[in-house]
């Protein structure tokens, strides 16, 4: 941070499979740090689900393929492996909880997208989080799936579809850090979790 102009404001994380399920715990451990996450065909194993900890919202875009055997994001159970993973949609309660979506008496929504159709993408959500409290409701909780399994890229006829719907929830979201410590002295306080 002291060597390049960083806008501290817009630190994003994304990741595929396992990095998947590691923007998913940066999202819990650093929400105070970061703008928005974008976990992509990957979850954290069962009994690792974890909620934003600090007092800041942590809008959350995860993306899955419906066809996905080995992190699948409709169910628990890896199929290949026999390994349990949370499913999408236990991580967007979790998030919707902490970022003060209606996770309890508000059903998803349908959530329009650039990519809407192409090889059944569509994204669902939470439109209604309201996290200051100033009736100021916004999208911080949502998932896409398309008809894709694990190891295809999420795209059509070589475009990558996904990049573009992560950029446009991406770019919506701003978060001002809390803390002043540079990068390197937080990930050094958080080091246990990696």
């Amino acid at each position: 941070e002291a060597t390049y102009c960083i806008d501290r404001s817009r630190v994003y994380v994304t990741g595929i499979s396992n990095g998947g399920a590691m923007a998913q715990r940066l999202g819990c451990e650093l929400n105070d740090r970061l703008a928005a996450i974008s976990p992509i065909v990957g979850t954290l194993p069962l009994g690792h689900n974890c909620s934003p900890k600090h007092s800041k919202k942590m809008p959350i875009l995860n993306i899955w393929g419906t066809e996905d055997h080995i992190q699948p994001g409709d169910s628990i159970l890896d199929t290949t492996g026999g390994t349990y993973r949370l499913s999408v949609y236990q991580v967007m309660y979790k998030y919707g909880e902490h970022n003060k979506c209606d996770v309890n008496n508000k059903k998803y929504v349908t959530i329009p997208s650039v990519a809407d159709g192409v090889q059944e993408w569509k994204c669902v959500g939470y439109d209604e989080c309201d996290f200051e409290g100033d009736d100021d409701k916004f999208v911080d909780v949502m998932s896409c799936s398309w008809n894709g399994t694990h190891n295809e890229d999420y795209g059509f006829a070589g475009m990558n579809i996904g990049i573009d719907v992560i950029w446009n929830f991406f770019k919506e979201k701003t978060n001002i850090p809390i803390s002043t410590k540079s990068v390197k002295d937080n990930l050094d306080e958080y080091s246990s979790f990696f």
